[in-house]
């Protein structure tokens, strides 16, 4: 693509899974909620994250992996955020 993007997901594996693809060209948001919610609680809550942190979503640049919860944001992948600060 010719302009920046930035690629927002659930999926904490990804990077694992597709690893021959170049994720340092991209900016990864990964967007955690609450483990008990469930059905379109869900889909409320994702957008509830991303509404709440979207200026600094458009803000990322190639190479940043941050995580986004309803109340923080840490500069880090998923698996690196303890559960502590969900």
């Amino acid at each position: 693509m010719e302009t920046p993007w930035v690629l927002v997901t659930m999926d904490g594996t990804i990077v694992d899974e597709h690893p021959n693809f170049e994720w340092v060209r991209y900016a990864i948001s990964w967007v955690v909620i609450e483990k008990h919610l469930k059905g379109i609680a869900v889909e409320h809550a994702k957008a509830e994250v991303l509404h709440r942190h979207a200026h600094r979503v458009v803000e990322q640049r190639p190479g940043d992996h941050f995580t986004y919860t309803r109340r923080s944001r840490f500069r880090l992948p998923p698996s690196l955020v303890s559960a502590r600060s969900r």
